[in-house]
């Protein structure tokens, strides 16, 4: 914000030190009527850039709540075409919680600090799980996803020009040592876990390859049909994806024709060993067939999903955990509350597949616009998924990045 003349002068004069602070150690301006004090001349700038602002904002600006500014975020992304209803619900959460937090607080009165305090209290908070009487603390995830649903929200009130910095940037919070990790981060699997997904047979590892090896997302993966799988005149194959499931446990499950954004609907060529095991597989199926299907054969739910890859998870365990037969099943591995289960090797997630393979085309030094046409991650992939001409593009790096490693 450019300052006045009149109050710029007399700043300039303090930072250089012709003008010193007050016997009790503070600089002083008045604006009009309004005297203002702070330590120090860069303090005492930032109060009068403030106090600048909220005499030209309208009353009803300034007493903008921060709730009032979380439903006009809402609005914004609920009236947006390129979020879809999952999405939303994610977004829904998030806009919870810092309601809850700071719904109640004036825009114009948030500060740094104050923030922070209020996240790092709710970090130390222990919070009472739904299905049960456990408890367990925030993990670094929601806490940075709060963050930025927060600051995103703020960036409205500049635009608006209500605040003329946001609040959020640079906060500093850090989740309390008992959060969980493991369960929430996603992670690089190692070149042992990746050799397991190939090796361990069971109902899952056709599921588990398709995802390590196109790093599709979990909803894509469940909405996919064995018409999906193409296979070109030089023989090349592909998964299409067109579609995605809406996976919700407060309501049945459904797939919607609208991807996550337009960069999602893609083309991905097929590596070995998946492109032979998904054509063999096509070979005894319909075309209408769901590849991960319920018991009864259609769409899976959120639940379904959930118990078959805890099962894939502790039979894994079965057989490469320490000791090795350990009764599965037994309640004792049972974690309360939770739904999920100890194991001794350690738990994947199904996006840990998705970073896996992001990491691995990118470590492969595969061109940035091939890696965003791939995965569909970012709008500005938009671009390349509508108008790259895969037939003009050299796939050996893409397929050998994501090919089953040689056994040591």
């Amino acid at each position: 914000m450019q300052l006045d003349s009149r109050y710029e002068d007399k700043l300039q004069k303090m930072e250089k030190g012709k003008i010193k602070p007050h016997k009790d150690g503070y600089y002083t301006m008045n604006i009009g009527d309004i005297k203002l004090r702070a330590k120090t001349p860069n303090e005492l700038r930032r109060r009068i850039e403030k106090c600048l602002i909220e005499m030209a904002v309208p009353e009803a600006v300034r007493d903008m709540t921060v709730r009032d500014l979380l439903s006009k975020y809402y609005d914004k992304k609920e009236n947006s075409p390129r979020v879809q209803p999952q999405t939303l619900k994610t977004y829904e959460y998030y806009i919870k919680i810092a309601d809850e937090l700071f719904g109640k607080y004036k825009v114009v009165d948030l500060k740094t600090s104050f923030i922070e305090d209020v996240l790092q209290k709710y970090a130390n908070t222990p919070q009472k799980h739904k299905n049960g009487n456990k408890t367990f603390y925030i993990s670094k995830q929601v806490l940075d996803h709060v963050i930025s649903t927060l600051s995103a929200a703020m960036e409205i009130a500049i635009k608006d020009e209500v605040i003329i910095r946001n609040p959020c940037n640079n906060l500093e919070v850090s989740p309390h040592k008992e959060a969980k990790v493991g369960e929430n981060a996603h992670r690089y699997l190692d070149d042992e876990e990746i050799q397991r997904v190939f090796e361990f047979k069971h109902k899952m590892q056709l599921p588990a390859i398709i995802l390590l090896q196109t790093g599709i997302r979990p909803e894509e993966l469940c909405a996919l049909r064995y018409e999906d799988i193409v296979t070109d005149d030089t023989g090349m194959s592909w998964i299409h994806i067109n579609r995605v499931a809406i996976l919700d446990s407060s309501e049945p499950s459904r797939l919607s024709d609208e991807a996550k954004t337009k960069a999602s609907k893609r083309a991905i060529p097929l590596a070995e060993p998946l492109k032979t095991m998904l054509l063999n597989e096509q070979k005894q199926h319909k075309p209408s067939d769901y590849i991960l299907p319920n018991k009864d054969g259609k769409l899976i739910s959120k639940t379904q999903l959930r118990s078959y890859w805890n099962s894939y998870m502790l039979d894994m365990d079965y057989q490469y955990g320490n000791p090795p037969g350990k009764s599965k099943y037994s309640s004792k591995r049972k974690k309360a509350g939770f739904g999920k289960y100890d194991t001794t090797i350690k738990r994947i997630n199904m996006y840990d597949f998705r970073h896996t393979c992001v990491t691995k085309l990118s470590n492969a030094a595969v061109p940035e616009h091939i890696r965003l046409a791939f995965f569909g991650h970012k709008d500005t992939a938009v671009e390349y998924t509508n108008y790259i001409h895969w037939d003009k593009v050299d796939t050996t790096s893409v397929l050998e990045a994501v090919a089953q490693p040689d056994k040591n």
